[in-house]
Formats: structure tokens, C-alpha cells, sequence
């Protein structure tokens, strides 16, 4: 069996297609350590993808597989994060297996899609004076706001980044970063987006103006062409889920001292 297979076996719901697969697992620095029926996948410290075979189960692959994984990484970190580039940790289905094995499991979030076909962005009543589009901007005004929302998503904002957002005036209210040709779990040969690190700074927040910043960038692209959008590592499948997005995977963070 090729890991791809393997990996379906596993997550027969995910539509992924091979050639994406490929791009997401596969890269420089990753190691992949195999057995029959069974893959795993290293990248630093993160174990990003372990899988067994249903068939090939309870005869301790997925034991062995996971200890070869902790002997590399401890070789050069003290600590296994579960996460990589294909899984952002473990499905709730494997939880139980972790823990056993000594991981401490930490928060539970969501991967979550909004199907386009049918989707129109709803109007809300924004604030007088709201205005949204894509920021054209001084990168460093982006970050600072972002900074209010989150210090850690400041990373993620850069010079050539693409960012809907909504501003008040002068200043900015809301944001997120918009991929308008996304490689993710959901992508099977059709366009996919995806909004991430959606944000509303403190003193404009109670206005609906996030909600409706993520409908219109959705809007925006569908009308590029995308079938979905794909929302990535979040906890506010409620909030998300007024505008139709489903999850498709709950998953935990997980890690351990080696």
C-alpha cells in the first residue's frame, strides 16, 4: 500500500487527491519512517501524520511507529508536538491512543468548511462610516492591529499577503487573510479559498463587523471561482456556522516530553 492509501483507509471522509497529499506530507526535512500498512511522518519536533491501516491495527504498528518517531526527534528536542502540515493534531478518534503513550492533550478545535454553490453573503447592518475591502495599506498599521487581537498572528502578516478587512474611518476594525488557491485537506482538483486569523480589535468588537467581513471575503471568492472555503484551526464552529460552514474534523493538540 502507498502512504496515500494508507492514509485513506484511515480518513476515508477527507477528499484530498494524491497529488495534494504529496504536496502537504512531503517536503524538505520531512522523514518518513514506514512498516507494513502503516507510515509516519517527522518534520522539527512535530509528529504531523501517523496512520495504521484498519486491517493492520492492534498488532502494535502504530506503537512501533510512534516510538521510532520519538527517538528521532528526541535526538535533537526535548519535547513531540503532534501537528504538521497535513493534520494540525490528533482526530478525537485517536486521543485515547496518545494518552496512553504519555501525551498530555490540550485544547480541542475544528477544521471546517463553507460549501460556495449555493452561498450568497448575507447582509448585515454594518456601523455607519464601515467600509470593507482588501487592505492596500502600511503593513506595519496591519500589524500593530493584529497585535491588539493576537501577538502571535503578527507572523503571519506580511508585505505580500492578501488581507480583507474592515476599517472605521482611518483605522482598522477587522480583519483576516484570504487564500484565494488553498492546498489543504479539502483539496481534490477543484479551486478551494480559505480566511484565517480573523480578528476584530477590542473597541469595535459587538457589531457584527467580523462576521460580516468573512461573508463578503467568502463572497469574493466564490465569485474568483472557488468552490469552498476552507477555515482552519478554529474553536468558533458556532460563530462560523451562521454562515453555513461545517466541520469536518475536530482534532486535539497533543504533546510530550522526550
Amino acid at each position: 500500500m502507498t502512504d496515500y492509501q494508507i492514509f485513506k483507509e484511515c480518513f476515508p471522509e477527507f477528499i484530498i487527491d494524491e497529488q495534494n497529499f504529496n504536496r502537504l506530507v512531503y517536503g524538505d526535512d520531512v522523514q518518513i519512517f514506514r512498516e507494513d500498512g502503516g507510515f509516519a511522518a517527522v518534520h522539527g519536533n512535530n509528529i504531523g501524520l501517523l496512520c495504521v491501516a484498519p486491517q493492520y491495527q492492534r498488532r502494535g504498528i502504530g506503537s512501533s511507529l510512534l516510538k521510532q518517531c520519538e527517538r528521532c526527534i528526541s535526538q535533537h528536542a526535548d519535547k513531540v508536538v503532534l501537528s504538521g502540515n497535513m493534520l494540525p493534531g490528533i482526530a478525537e478518534s485517536s486521543a485515547e491512543f496518545f494518552k496512553k503513550r504519555g501525551y498530555t492533550l490540550n485544547g480541542c478545535f475544528n477544521e471546517m468548511s463553507l460549501e460556495l454553490a449555493n452561498f450568497t453573503a448575507p447582509q448585515y447592518e454594518a456601523p455607519a462610516g464601515a467600509e470593507f475591502c482588501f487592505y492596500k495599506g502600511n503593513i506595519e498599521d496591519m500589524r500593530r492591529s493584529v497585535a491588539d487581537v493576537d501577538d502571535e498572528w503578527v507572523q503571519y502578516f506580511n508585505e505580500d499577503g492578501l488581507f480583507y478587512v474592515c476599517m472605521m474611518g482611518n483605522e482598522i476594525a477587522s480583519f483576516c487573510i484570504v487564500g484565494e488557491d488553498e492546498c489543504c485537506l479539502l483539496s481534490d482538483g477543484r479551486r478551494i479559498g480559505s480566511v484565517g486569523c480573523v480578528g476584530t480589535v477590542p473597541k469595535f468588537r459587538r457589531n457584527g463587523l467580523g462576521l460580516q467581513m468573512v461573508a463578503l471575503a467568502s463572497q469574493h471568492l466564490k465569485d474568483i471561482g472557488c468552490e469552498r472555503v476552507f477555515i482552519h484551526y478554529t474553536h468558533l464552529d458556532k460563530w462560523y456556522g451562521k454562515l453555513g460552514a461545517q466541520t469536518f474534523l475536530r482534532f486535539i493538540t497533543a504533546e510530550k516530553a522526550v
